[in-house]
């Protein structure tokens, strides 16, 4: 075999589809940033309000 190992290959050809395919959606790409964005923000605000005690889901947090 070549000097690249058979994964070393593969995973160079996914980077390659990858951007291939981002450049040509990319309303997608930027969608799914901001959602991911997004779940993240709300996954830090869950977080400090478990760590203050209050329960995010419960209607009385005042």
């Amino acid at each position: 075999m070549n000097e690249k190992s058979l994964a070393e290959q593969a995973a160079e050809k996914r980077r390659e589809y990858k951007k291939y395919w981002n450049a040509k959606n990319r309303d997608k790409c930027r969608e799914h940033t901001r959602r991911y964005w997004e779940r993240k923000v709300l996954q830090e605000q869950q977080e400090q309000a478990t760590q203050q005690g209050v329960n995010p889901h419960d209607g009385n947090n005042e």
